[in-house]
């Protein structure tokens, strides 16, 4: 193969990238070094700094949020340096708070700022990848690994020297900042038509206005019946995805052995609620050098009458609001902790002394799940627990990493002994999916659950995996697909904002290997693209037919990005239809040409059918449509509201 090569102002796009990831890298690997002298600095427990630290994540996903409004309409050259002098900056601030409620907003700041910074350097980093027409993007994550490497070994130098965190974060920061300035003028920014600008003219949106028809075997001869679409074109459809698209689940798995670790009475809102968090342990012992276990978490109103709907999220794996003791037992506790720790160290008995209140076992805050939700509306959990439904949250991390790293770990790894996969095999995408369904055999044991009416739900990536699930295993009954863009409900065939050169290049793992050569222009095979595809977005959405399939996305001013596509995804839904109007369901109540159809307004949702779309004025998330989607399942399910 040959590869092209890159002009001298995309090689010093490449270089100024590059000196970004290792500035992140080095920030982030300074702060963790010193955490222990920022605790210390201020008599913090472990679970009070925790408490800080959870302000760090937050503020990273309120930045992510934020940096894809940016990124959208400065374009990611012009927010990167900001982003980079704003996260040094608000590095020195952890030492200078006095106490804990301080170190929480300093580090929310400092989280959001490097939230941004990770989205519009990954963004450029894209943008310069597909100037090179070839994969550099593990280069990138490389240099950020020598960051993280180069930061832990400052901190330690300067721990070692009796130097502060203060004195730390600032020499780190002023050389963040000198090196940042220094590379800024280098920064890549695509100019339109070159092969790193996304299109966001829509009258250059559709090189290849032909798609392959949903309803028309490989043979030419149309499907009229739904016995054709059953068991000739659908078959065709999904082989077609598995082999080029998402790769094939192997044909044997291990099996998955489901434990339930802790079984509590909790309330959500003012509903009564049993949570179980469970552990999927796959069965290792075809190389037993790699452990996977997957975290799962069901909750079901505790006076349910009978089994109920489930809504299986992509999230973190987490008990709503676990059952604290009552205040005489924490006091107890309390105690008997402390005596045990003055025991150990009787230093300590001095410190209790002057801290008397002082708590050892301070409980937390319960996690909040999805997107913040719209004003007046409580949590989706509540929303869906108040409705007489239950939910699961599956930890996709606990199956499958999210990064090429991990292909030789996780469940694609335990399949293949840590070996690289081959070029049909599965990508996380699909591996997230199969973890899904194993949660759902779990289900079907489970007699609190309807395991007839159980919901895949996800956004952005994870709606992608969402779609995935919903469309390769049948016994999912409905979908709430969140702002999937690439590789989800948005047409590949589209040029317009996110690229197949983008999956191709940094989701490359999210794929089976044989995807990549369609985001190759200059290969042994020759050159490949979008048009070339066998199947397209409109082609994963039939598969889920006639099941309850809702395509959800926001609006980009708020966040959920044109580079979404959302008239591409919109007119992916609109093709679909045809297959469930075949099979005796309802589309969206439009016509099926997906050259003339338009979105409708923002808030206008087509909701009578078991094929859905609603477009609502918040962000990056599908919290804002979550009611709708249960009023729409309830009415499709046939199911009454419960009284309240």
């Amino acid at each position: 193969m040959t590869r092209p090569g890159a002009d001298r102002r995309t090689r010093r796009g490449r270089l100024a990238a590059s000196v970004l990831f290792l500035l992140y890298g080095t920030m982030l690997g300074t702060w963790t070094s010193r955490i222990p002298a920022v605790k210390q600095r201020l008599g913090l427990s472990d679970g009070r700094l925790s408490v800080g630290l959870l302000a760090f994540a937050a503020g990273a996903i309120l930045g992510m949020q934020l940096a894809g409004r940016l990124v959208d309409r400065y374009g990611s050259a012009v927010v990167m340096t900001p982003a980079a002098v704003l996260d040094a900056l608000l590095l020195m601030t952890p030492a200078q708070v006095p106490d804990l409620a301080w170190l929480a907003v300093a580090l929310l700041a400092f989280g959001a700022a490097h939230g941004t910074l990770n989205v519009a350097m990954n963004a450029n980093a894209l943008e310069v990848q597909r100037a090179y027409r070839r994969t550099i993007i593990s280069s990138f994550h490389a240099v950020y690994s020598v960051g993280g490497f180069l930061g832990a070994a400052v901190g330690g130098l300067f721990a070692s020297a009796d130097l502060g965190p203060g004195t730390t974060f600032a020499a780190v920061a002023a050389a963040v900042v000198a090196c940042a300035a220094v590379v800024r003028p280098w920064h890549f920014r695509a100019a339109a038509g070159e092969p790193g600008a996304a299109n966001y003219d829509p009258a250059l949106a559709n090189p290849f206005p032909d798609w392959p028809d949903v309803l028309t075997l490989k043979d030419g001869r149309k499907v009229t019946t739904a016995d054709q679409w059953w068991q000739k074109r659908r078959p065709e459809i999904a082989e077609d995805f598995e082999r080029e698209v998402y790769g094939r689940v192997p044909a044997q798995t291990p099996k998955v052995n489901w434990t339930v670790t802790i079984t509590d009475n909790e309330f959500i809102g003012f509903t009564p609620v049993v949570a179980k968090q469970l552990v999927g342990h796959v069965d290792n012992s075809i190389y037993p050098l790699i452990d996977v276990n997957i975290q799962m978490t069901l909750v079901v109103p505790a006076r349910a009458k009978g089994p109920v709907p489930v809504l299986m999220m992509f999230a973190r794996s987490a008990l709503p609001a676990p059952a604290q003791p009552p205040q005489e037992e924490l006091d107890k506790i309390n105690a008997a902790v402390k005596a045990l720790l003055i025991e150990k160290d009787p230093s300590l008995k001095a410190i209790f002394d002057r801290y008397p209140a002082y708590s050892v076992n301070a409980s937390l805050p319960p996690p909040v799940f999805g997107g913040r939700p719209p004003a007046g509306d409580p949590p989706s959990t509540q929303q869906l627990i108040a409705d007489g439904w239950g939910y699961v949250l599956i930890d996709p991390a606990s199956i499958q990493a999210d990064n090429g790293a991990g292909l030789t770990r996780g469940i694609i790894g335990l399949v293949n002994k840590g070996q690289p996969r081959k070029p049909e095999d599965w990508g996380a995408l699909r591996a997230w999916s199969w973890g899904a369904a194993r949660a759902l055999d779990y289900l079907e044991t489970d007699p609190a659950v309807d395991a007839k009416h159980v919901g895949i739900e996800g956004v952005s990536r994870y709606g992608k995996a969402a779609l995935v699930t919903l469309a390769f295993e049948p016994r999912f009954a409905m979908g709430l697909i969140g702002s999937s863009g690439e590789g989800g409900a948005k047409l590949s065939r589209r040029n317009f904002g996110e690229a197949v050169e983008n999956l191709t290049g940094g989701g490359y793992y999210w794929m089976a290997g044989n995807f990549l050569k369609y985001g190759a222009s200059d290969a042994a095979f020759g050159s490949k693209n979008p048009g070339d595809l066998p199947v397209d977005a409109h082609d994963l959405i039939a598969l889920c037919a006639p099941r309850l399939t809702f395509i959800s996305y926001g609006v980009p001013e708020q966040g959920d990005a044109h580079w979404l596509d959302h008239q591409g995804s919109y007119m992916a839904t609109i093709a679909a239809g045809s297959v469930f109007k075949l099979l005796g369901a309802k589309d969206l109540g439009v016509s099926n040409d997906y050259r003339t159809e338009r979105m409708p307004p923002v808030n206008t949702g087509l909701l009578n059918g078991q094929l859905a779309w609603r477009q609502h004025d918040g962000g990056h998330t599908d919290e804002p449509n979550r009611k709708y989607f249960i009023q729409w399942a309830d009415k499709l399910l046939g199911r009454a509201q419960p009284a309240h």
